[in-house]
């Protein structure tokens, strides 16, 4: 989170309409002590610990981000993007690339690069035709991580490994 608040504190000088909602466990108060040095306003950041609801959190947004500096497969990327959310993100080995469609339903940052991702939030932000495409593509990009066609790929694995 710390790379997002500072990406935050350049986004929020350009963009006055939008809030920042930071979700989760970690040190908070390490956390607001970036956003104290960085003269966020606090009207606009918030940080939040761990919720229950989280698809309601999605559905309440516009935006997804991910800020990581590694990530994993990106579960977070993918709910984010079932309920509609374009996803920015660092384009951080392992996971974003795999899942995002860069340009199509979200936007892959250079990893590490906060005034590129800066960059990459602004752009959404700014286009509400873009976040409305993305919010579509979205939607039909994470289908292919179902329950039914990932059972399916399974299948055919094991019945090519059986069949040699």
């Amino acid at each position: 989170y710390d790379l997002l608040l500072k990406v935050w504190s350049i986004v929020e000088k350009e963009n006055k309409d939008w809030v920042l909602n930071l979700y989760g466990d970690g040190d908070r108060p390490y956390y607001e002590g970036i956003a104290d040095r960085l003269e966020l306003d606090r009207q606009r950041c918030h940080l939040y610990g761990s919720i229950v609801d989280v698809q309601k959190e999605y559905l309440d947004s516009s935006l997804f981000v991910c800020p990581s500096r590694f990530e994993g497969f990106g579960w977070g990327i993918i709910e984010a993007m079932a309920c509609g959310l374009p996803v920015v993100s660092f384009d951080c080995p392992w996971g974003p690339r795999a899942i995002i469609s860069n340009g199509v339903d979200g936007l892959l940052s250079e990893n590490g690069n906060t005034k590129d991702l800066s960059a990459c939030i602004l752009k959404v932000m700014k286009d509400s035709n873009l976040q409305k495409a993305m919010s579509k593509n979205a939607i039909a990009n994470v289908k292919r991580f179902g329950i039914e066609i990932i059972a399916q790929q399974w299948r055919q694995l094991f019945c090519e490994l059986y069949t040699s």
